[in-house]
């Protein structure tokens, strides 16, 4: 089992709408063959956002990384990140 977690922050205001961003992404994700788990939910530090997958194996992450609905996702929650974010 693969089991990535991320905090990243979020412009100030914007974290419900990031996390819409990513229910999106989740309901999409849990479709996908491998997905175990995947969830985002606001940290305890205002403004940040802490998310967890599970995937069966690394291999099958690695596809939904390289897929156009991850680049989506990613290109969707661009906009809403502080500069420097790291994820």
């Amino acid at each position: 089992m693969v089991i990535v977690t991320t905090t990243y922050k979020v412009k100030q205001g914007t974290r419900d709408k990031v996390l819409q961003i990513c229910r999106a992404s989740r309901l999409h994700a849990r479709t996908l063959k491998g997905n175990i788990e995947y969830m985002a939910m606001p940290s305890v530090n205002e403004d940040e956002i802490f998310s967890i997958e599970k995937w069966e194996e690394k291999e099958q992450l690695e596809a939904y990384c390289e897929s156009d609905a991850c680049r989506t996702f990613i290109e969707k929650r661009a906009p809403f990140l502080v500069e420097g974010s790291k994820i």
